[in-house]
């Protein structure tokens, strides 16, 4: 899991010690010096990470979950992590960055058959909101672009072996925005695209 944000490029990096061991660290790379940096331990391999920059000129803010199944966030500027949430629910859980002052965060149902996703968007302080179920994503993977859309791939419709690229407009726009304008999946859009592939 990788993402790019104020000219820094944020990555997890796993590690094997002698006795077999795994541990996993989120680093963080300078593009203007160099130089690398640990910025925290013991962080899940698996369910990725979110970057918010400069949140309402309060810092860099990075959401990730822990080992031990705990959503924490970590503030750059201090470089002090406080757990949000112990135990989190959403064990299977993975977090993308988005372009404001949203993350998304996607969590697989694999009861459902086929499996289905939900997605979230998600606050620097771990606030959660549903903003659609019943997603098939495939390799439960997504992007979000600099507009807030959400880009995924899910089997084609006819050709199972194939797939399509959908696209949620403004998902997590890059700005906030009233209650009023609350966003709602443009679900035309992506019946359109889908119906063209």
């Amino acid at each position: 899991m990788q993402c790019v944000a104020d000219n820094r490029f944020y990555y997890i990096t796993k590690y094997l010690n002698h006795w077999g061991q795994t541990w996993t660290t989120l680093d963080m790379y300078s593009v203007n010096d160099g130089s690398r940096d640990q910025l925290a331990q013991h962080v899940s391999p698996t369910h990725g990470f979110a970057v918010f920059s400069n949140v309402d000129d309060k810092g860099t803010k990075v959401l990730f979950i822990s080992k031990s199944e705990s959503l924490c966030q970590l503030d750059l500027s201090s470089r002090e992590v406080r757990v949000l949430v112990v135990d989190f629910t959403h064990s299977s859980a993975r977090l993308f960055s988005g372009p404001g002052p949203l993350a998304a965060l996607l969590v697989p149902d694999p009861s459902q058959s086929p499996s289905t996703s939900s997605l979230y968007s998600c606050s620097e302080e771990g606030e959660l909101q549903l903003l659609r179920s019943g997603l098939v994503v495939a390799d439960n993977m997504l992007a979000v672009n600099k507009a807030g859309d959400v880009l995924f791939f899910q089997p084609h419709q006819v050709k199972k072996e194939l797939l399509s690229l959908v696209r949620l407009r403004s998902a997590l726009p890059p700005r906030s925005i009233p209650a009023s304008e609350e966003w709602k999946a443009d679900i035309s859009s992506v019946k359109h695209e889908l119906s063209q592939s």
